[in-house]
């Protein structure tokens, strides 16, 4: 079965959670959105696939990626791009700035041996 089900659902775990570490994927900005219906009909030992939840503000799948590509392309965004970088691969990846910036993950997520060390030679 499909593990994305639901945007509300899927936005809700990331906040309250730490261990989702869900991402956009380029589809959430891109035209046509087939991936959020089951147009094929698909069906699993849970029943029939349900097309994907949108959340409320969105008039359907097309008015929803229209929005996130909007947001995406908005200026606040373009803005704040420098900060989303330091975040995710610069300075503030880790150590005492990630700590600053609420940007703390499990070890396992960064690369090296495991413990949030790089690997030697990294």
């Amino acid at each position: 079965p499909r593990l994305f089900r639901s945007v509300p659902d899927s936005w809700a775990t990331v906040n309250q959670s730490t261990a989702s570490l869900m991402e956009l994927i380029p589809e959430f900005f891109v035209l046509p959105a087939r991936w959020l219906r089951n147009d094929l009909g698909i069906t699993t030992s849970e029943g029939p696939l349900a097309d994907v939840v949108l959340p409320r503000w969105a008039e359907g799948d097309e008015d929803f990626i229209c929005k996130m590509r909007e947001a995406l392309e908005s200026d606040w965004v373009s803005q704040n791009l420098p900060s989303w970088i330091d975040l995710v691969f610069g300075y503030k990846q880790r150590g005492e700035e990630a700590l600053k910036s609420d940007n703390l993950f499990h070890p396992v997520c960064y690369a090296g041996d495991g413990d949030g060390r790089r690997a030697s030679g990294a």
